[in-house]
């Protein structure tokens, strides 16, 4: 998979410079298993039904591990609760059976896998087959949560497989929760843009209904929402990014005015560069920013991580000076220079939420280079 890329000097060239006081964080190193790499990070979940937000990370040699946390914020050695002789790229979270625990979905190489959290860890649940062994999928990104606003849970999964034509791809696959760990897969397809590559689960318009950004791998995304009057999904045209691709996105408020932005890290062919889009509350996007020449930025996220009520934004940092930089925002789509953080690692995934239940927020990234993942803590 091709890594993003984006200058913190150019961000900081840019950007407002602020004196007020920055967050204070410190690290904690947790090894991976021998040999595995670590390709994706999830967290905020609850994955072992003890209350507590705890840290997944899955593995390009088809690993997954449950990292459980303990109430002082500290987390466990990993724990594999699946292997599969794949390299699957990615997964998603949601809870499937309605049980309330969180379930895991993951992909593998003819399709998904469905793992149910149960008292004792996580059960085998449904595969949900994509292709045949002799005709895989590439499922480049997962999404779980309910878009068709019937109450349970959903599986979106973009098919970016334009190697093979003898099954439909190129498209995104919807699966319908029907309750107790069961999908409907005879669904048709979802509109999206071809070759999609990234899925962001957002409410574009406040009205408290699930819609899908969807991210190409060449042109512009599309939001894909539910008409609940048509029983249809349709497709909202999204500002474009010219033939360039996604990598990866943020939601959140950025300039306090209650409607929904998005921080945007886009592939160009000149190198990436950071894009946010101010919302009007509906499914119009005003881009606010310019091309940035090229360093290396592997993900980014939103949050308010000064506690002044305004989105500071998050990068994680790939053969740099640093592991992540924070940008604190000022509520206006501008931000501070970048507070690095952490000695420089190829960060290969990120996470951020209250690791120690103090309030504020804190957050998580995998270092592929040295196979461990480090959280870090606010103080």
């Amino acid at each position: 998979m091709k890594k993003a890329a984006i200058s913190i000097a150019a961000v900081a060239a840019v950007l407002l410079q602020s004196a007020a006081a920055a967050p204070v964080f410190s690290a904690q190193s947790y090894p991976l298993a021998p040999r595995e790499h670590p390709a994706r990070l999830l967290g905020g979940a609850d994955l072992t039904s003890d209350g507590l937000a705890d840290l997944v990370v899955l593995t390009d040699s088809g690993g997954v591990f449950v990292f459980a946390r303990t109430a002082g914020g500290t987390f466990s050695g990993g724990s594999s609760v699946a292997h599969d002789a794949v390299f699957p790229y990615t997964m998603a979270l949601a809870d499937f059976n309605g049980d309330g625990r969180t379930d895991l979905v993951y992909a593998v190489a003819t399709g998904l896998r469905v793992l149910l959290q149960g008292s004792g860890g996580f059960e085998p649940g449904v595969r949900i087959d994509l292709g045949t062994a002799a005709v895989p999928r590439l499922v480049e990104a997962l999404l779980a949560g309910d878009f068709n606003n019937d109450g349970k849970p959903d599986i979106a999964a973009a098919d970016n497989d334009e190697a093979n034509s003898g099954t439909p791809a190129n498209s995104v696959f919807f699966a319908a929760g029907l309750g107790g760990g069961a999908f409907d897969t005879a669904r048709p397809r979802l509109p999206a843009p071809l070759w999609p590559r990234r899925l962001l689960g957002l409410d574009a318009n406040g009205d408290g209904r699930g819609d899908i950004l969807i991210g190409a791998a060449s042109g512009a995304p599309a939001i894909t929402r539910y008409d609940t009057a048509s029983a249809v999904f349709v497709q909202h045209a999204f500002p474009s990014i010219g033939l360039e691709s996604l990598a990866e996105a943020a939601p959140g408020d950025i300039d306090g005015d209650g409607k929904l932005d998005l921080a945007l890290l886009i592939d160009g062919r000149n190198g990436s560069y950071l894009r946010l889009d101010r919302g009007n509350g509906s499914y119009a996007f005003t881009t606010q920013t310019t091309r940035l020449p090229p360093s290396a930025v592997s993900g980014l996220r939103l949050g308010d991580f000064d506690n002044d009520g305004k989105a500071d934004l998050l990068l994680a940092l790939q053969g740099g000076n640093a592991a992540a930089a924070i940008l604190r925002g000022r509520g206006d789509f501008t931000f501070d220079a970048p507070q690095n953080l952490g000695a420089g690692f190829d960060a290969a995934g990120l996470a951020r939420g209250d690791y120690n239940s103090d309030g504020r927020l804190d957050f998580a990234l995998i270092d592929a280079a040295a196979g461990r993942l480090v959280v870090f803590l606010q103080q």
